[in-house]
């Protein structure tokens, strides 16, 4: 019981008033009887302690009420969201520290203060607006911005809701503020690039089109409406097929199912139709958009109307031809030189002036012409050809034709004197260049002064082709007579002259085609100089080269990043070596393996073979690089290769492989481990259980009453062939795990164990061969050999459809060979971890048995040819 407190002197204690209230009632304890006094005290004390549980439940309950106010609290302020609640005049009455902190201001600060304040003056009518709109039902959304004091101005999304007491009036606002300058900002971004790229599309200068994947246009920009001509009304939903001529109409099906599956062309050009009918070639790429999951969406495709480049390229090659054969004519002396061109080949203004000294010296006409019957060069010409017989047409051609006739079947050196068709006497001499007949040297419009002139004649043929006949007679008067002994010694030296010139021609050809050849090897030079400079220098890959005095000439980019070396700090081989070896024993060694590498180069006449070496940069690191070349000319050129985080890679992944194989050889101990336990402990405990149970039910049979043995000798029989069946079968399992022969006689002997039961299984023939090593092999040995084999003629089984298997063993000094081999189907070896060959699986846990015992195993097959698995071991 608790012990009773002593009155309390301070008025209005509660246990005073208790006691007066009590006394008031008239029954004082005094006269309860004893068992209802005891029983009014078991109550009070039950009461009490109801009370202190009441009591220390309700602390419990205030606790958690505080701490789940704390936890709001700071859930209140720290949200990512702003919170703000306003009184119905629009002052801040509570706000969390997320908002305060949009506002710009300390959350004291902020209290009572209107929100309408740091609303931007634009958006303020517009939020008064909003505030208005609260009252009417539903949490409202708003955008606005607001102008905090301190910071920049933000945009902010609202999430409000009012507050209404039972007579509809509002008693606060409640707002959720939250930040969307980012969004908006990333908002206006994105519709400006909208519209960059809308105002891209329609004003692109080449034509898009958007197809589906039935090849219906789906959209198009103005410049494709332009090309074709037609309306994008007259587009959108039609088959781009109905665009194209029937042969491109035939097999857009084939080529569109090969770009949905490529998923990608570019360049590809062919034919549409315009509206007008006219056919444009048009050169397009196109790339097929696809969803998440890989399907199809839509095509883009940017076309180009090649029409005009194409007609220029025609126009441009048939160009590049005339021109072509215009430059072989002048270049090539060898060439068959078209007659055409002959006053490309001859220097007209020079010989020009020469003939004109000759006619002035000798008084006589001169003409070059070549084989079309047109005069390159022309002195001394009499007037009634000049003024006649060259300006009709009908005598013009009578005396071309008299020209070509003439010199058709002359030689060189050769020369003849005839009298043309319009009666004059003209000489004429070949010229030749390159042994190729290119025109004729003649003189003439003369008459022998040993003959008489018929005036007749001519009066005949001035009416016959309508010349005045006095000035065509004054002109005839003023032809020269000159004698025929004069005429031979200007033919002889004509026949000079065209040899001369023939010769100077054809040396200046050669001598221009040399020029020429020499100008194109010497520009086909400077660009490969260039080209290999460019390549040089924007090389991934550290090149220098030396010359023929050990001066290093050139040092790409990459060599100062990578080494951090220039041509400042190692001018030549000597500082290379210094400053890239600098211990001398590791830069003795290096400068004989670069003479060594070198001269075998130029001795073999081939290019630098490959080393590897450390070179020391210019911070001090240390690089492994691969160092090859070739020369050039007097000179070497040197690639220094960084391999060093190859060479980091490679030792990483010996590393690794040798964790994997100690690994790979821990996990085979322990599964032979658990082998070997698990046959000892079902040869232990369940095969002596079995044979307890089996010697039990043989003892019931005999005990059993007659009668009772006579209804269960079926089942009991039964019960024991069971029993000894599953004997047999542990038996087996047992061997499995751990074949007994093995361990009793040798490995030998379990693999003709092995083959016989595997032959039993599978109908596989198996055929075991060899002798017992002697003495015999490791058991660790004698069992990766075992294994191996029941991993290999598995492997027989599911795979190779064979009828055959032949297991060798042999011992060879000291080397112990054991083979499989099966008469199946065999495989493509380089088809090994490929996802359509065989599994590696088991060609691999072979080969790390084999690697465990310090051997090796190899795989030996072809289609159709077997399989051999031949491991090797030294004892």
């Amino acid at each position: 019981m608790t012990k009773k407190r002593s009155p309390a002197k301070v008025p209005g204690n509660l246990r005073d008033r208790a006691e007066q209230l009590l006394a008031a009632g008239g029954l004082g304890l005094q006269q309860l009887p004893p068992d209802d006094v005891l029983r009014l005290v078991h109550e009070l004390k039950v009461s009490q302690i109801e009370l202190e549980r009441q009591n220390e439940e309700l602390r419990r309950v205030q606790e958690t009420v505080i701490e789940t106010g704390n936890r709001y609290a700071d859930l209140y302020d720290f949200a990512p969201v702003g919170y703000v609640t306003l009184d119905p005049q629009g002052l801040i009455a509570d706000i969390n520290l997320t908002a305060a902190r949009l506002l710009g201001a300390p959350r004291d600060t902020l209290l009572h203060k209107p929100f309408i304040l740091f609303v931007a003056p634009e958006d303020r009518q517009a939020f008064h607006a909003y505030l208005r709109r609260l009252p009417a039902g539903a949490p409202q959304s708003a955008e606005l911005e607001i102008n905090p004091p301190q910071g920049s101005p933000c945009v902010i999304s609202l999430e409000s809701l009012a507050m209404v007491e039972a007579g509809g009036k509002v008693v606060q606002y409640r707002l959720a503020i939250t930040d969307i300058t980012r969004r908006r900002k990333a908002e206006d971004d994105l519709r400006h690039s909208e519209e960059k790229f809308r105002l891209l599309f329609e004003k692109a200068p080449l034509g898009y089109q958007s197809l589906d994947e039935d090849g219906i246009i789906r959209e198009v920009n103005q410049a494709w409406l332009d090309l074709l001509g037609y309306s994008r009304q007259e587009v959108i939903g039609r088959w781009f097929g109905d665009f194209l001529p029937p042969d491109y109409f035939e097999r857009f099906p084939e080529r569109f199912a090969y770009l949905k599956g490529k998923g990608e062309v570019c360049i590809l050009e062919f034919e549409m139709v315009r509206k007008d009918a006219a056919q444009i070639t048009v050169s397009f790429f196109a790339r097929v958009s696809v969803d998440e999951q890989g399907r199809f969406v839509r095509t883009h495709c940017m076309f180009q109307d090649m029409t005009a480049r194409k007609q220029a390229e025609e126009s441009l090659r048939a160009t590049e031809e005339r021109l072509r054969l215009k430059l072989d004519s002048i270049l090539s002396p060898d060439a068959a030189i078209i007659d055409e061109d002959l006053s490309n080949i001859l220097d007209t203004s020079a010989v020009q002036a020469l003939m004109e000294d000759f006619t002035r010296l000798t008084g006589m006409a001169m003409a070059i012409i070549d084989l079309q019957g047109k005069v390159l060069v022309a002195t001394g010409w009499q007037d009634i050809c000049t003024q006649f017989h060259r300006v009709h047409p009908q005598a013009a051609e009578n005396c071309t034709q008299s020209d070509l006739f003439l010199a058709r079947n002359l030689r060189p050196g050769e020369y003849a004197a005839y009298k043309c068709q319009n009666h004059l006497w003209d000489v004429a001499t070949p010229l030749f260049i390159g042994g190729k007949h290119v025109g004729n040297i003649y003189t003439g419009q003369f008459f022998y002064d040993d003959e008489p002139v018929d005036e007749q004649l001519f009066i005949d043929q001035a009416a016959k082709y309508g010349f005045d006949q006095d000035q065509y007679l004054s002109a005839l008067q003023r032809v020269p007579r000159i004698s025929r002994a004069r005429v031979k010694p200007l033919m002889d030296f004509l026949t000079k002259f065209s040899a001369l010139v023939s010769r100077l021609s054809l040396s200046n050809l050669k001598l221009a085609k040399a020029m020429s050849e020499q100008q194109r090897i010497e520009a086909t030079l400077r660009q490969s100089e260039e080209h290999f400079r460019r390549l040089t220098k924007l090389s991934p890959i550290p090149v220098l080269i030396i010359n023929l005095w050990s001066d290093i000439e050139y040092l790409n980019d990459r060599f100062l990043t990578t080494f951090g070396y220039n041509l400042d700090d190692i001018p030549n081989l000597e500082d290379w070596w210094r400053c890239a070896y600098p211990d001398e024993d590791h830069r003795l060694k290096g400068i004989a393996n670069w003479r060594q590498a070198v001269e075998k180069a130029e001795r073999d006449h081939t290019d630098i073979e490959p080393s590897e070496s450390r070179v020391t940069c210019k911070d001090g690191t240390v690089r492994i690089v691969e160092i090859f070349g070739t020369r050039i000319g007097s000179k070497n050129l040197l690639i220094l290769q960084d391999i060093t985080e190859r060479k980091r890679a490679e030792a990483e992944i010996v590393r690794q492989s040798g964790q994997l194989r100690a690994l790979a050889a821990r996990l085979a101990d322990v599964e032979e481990t658990g082998r070997e336990h698990l046959a000892r402990e079902l040869h232990d405990q369940v095969c002596q259980s079995l044979t307890a149970l089996s010697l039990t039910l043989t003892l019931l049979q005999t005990e059993m009453p007659p009668k009772a043995a006579a209804r269960l000798r079926g089942r009991m029989a039964g019960a024991v062939a069971l029993v000894e069946q599953i004997g047999e079968t542990i038996r087996d399992v047992m061997a499995d795990l751990r074949p007994p022969m093995l361990d009793d006689y040798g490995l030998l002997s379990a693999l003709h164990w092995y083959g016989t039961e595997f032959s039993k299984k599978t109908g596989i023939g198996v055929d075991v061969q060899g002798q017992e090593a002697v003495p015999r092999l490791a058991a660790p040995v004698e069992l990766a050999l075992f294994r191996i084999v029941q991993e290999a003629m598995a492997n027989v089984a599911k795979h190779a459809r064979a009828t055959k298997i032949l297991l060798t063993e042999a011992e060879d000094n000291g080397t112990i060979r054991l083979v499989v081999t099966d008469n199946g189907v065999g495989f493509d070896q380089e088809r090994l971890g490929q996802p359509e060959g065989r599994h590696l699986w088991g060609l691999m846990t072979m080969s790390e048995r084999a690697a465990s015992v310090g051997g090796g195993c190899r795989i030996e097959s072809q289609p159709g040819q077997g399989t051999r698995v031949v491991v090797e071991l030294s004892r």
